[in-house]
């Protein structure tokens, strides 16, 4: 059974019981963490908003300043700032270059 028809199954339950319209629905699923996030940290947060689409590929420069930065016993956050990446894109792209045997 496909994530598709399970929805399509529970969807009527979920009309049913309006406080789990958040599972089936992204909208509202949104409101709902967005307001538990300002409720503790406050009404001033900001929040953004990702999507795996956004995903940039490291260039060959990046990649070099990578090595060597770590190499230079660096930190992952360190990194991170360096190259204006997130801290998990450096802990998966060194991942990713010890397997290719490149750190």
């Amino acid at each position: 059974m496909g994530s598709e028809s399970l929805f399509k199954k529970i969807k009527l339950y979920v009309e049913e019981v309006t406080s789990m319209k958040y599972k089936t629905c992204i909208t509202e699923n949104i409101k709902l963490k967005t307001k538990q996030i300002k409720k503790k940290f406050g009404r001033g947060v900001k929040i953004k908003i990702s999507s795996s689409s956004r995903r940039r590929g490291y260039s060959a420069n990046e990649i070099n300043t990578l090595v060597n930065l770590k190499k230079s016993g660096y930190s992952d956050k360190a990194i991170a700032i360096q190259l204006g990446r997130t801290y998990w894109s450096i802990v998966y792209k060194i991942k990713e270059l010890r397997k290719e045997g490149l750190l």
